[in-house]
């Protein structure tokens, strides 16, 4: 009885649950590009975040743009497919926070925010569509940890 516990009490379980470990919430970044949408799922960890898992594919949602000034169907189908890949791993993994972001294709097409809405309304992802200043803002805050600071 070295724990306080007889050996019947150990034997039918009636000790206290014990405490399942909480999982930590999942973040993900969605990155509708010209060319490419790719997708990060991370886990934070004491100095930043652990990658879990990542896709990205070739969608060429740009193509024909400057000509049309729209998306075309094809491009937009290639988007779609790697959307719907893209939101069930989402699911799988069920992330807490996501954060979804369009950019120049999206930014300069007529049917652009036409083609957003889709996605929200089919996949339940909502992108915003951001600017350009902004872009250059996430993609340097993405690669700042690889700055050496030490280099003139």
């Amino acid at each position: 009885m070295a724990n306080g516990k007889s050996r019947g009490d150990r034997e039918t379980g009636s000790r206290a649950p014990s405490r399942a470990r909480k999982r930590p919430p999942l973040y993900a970044a969605v990155d509708l590009g010209t060319n490419n949408c790719r997708l990060l799922i991370a886990a934070r960890k004491r100095n930043g975040f652990t990658v879990l898992d990542s896709h990205s594919q070739i969608v060429r949602l740009g193509e024909g743009l400057e000509a049309s000034e729209r998306l075309s169907d094809a491009a937009i189908e290639r988007c779609m497919d790697a959307l719907r890949k893209i939101s069930s791993k989402l699911k799988a993994k069920k992330v807490a926070h996501v954060r979804c972001v369009a950019t120049e294709a999206c930014r300069r097409a007529e049917n652009g925010r036409d083609f957003i809405r889709r996605v929200r309304d089919e996949l339940g992802l909502t992108f915003k569509i951001i600017s350009g200043a902004e872009e250059a803002k996430l993609a340097l805050v993405g690669c700042h940890y690889l700055i050496d600071t030490e280099a003139q």
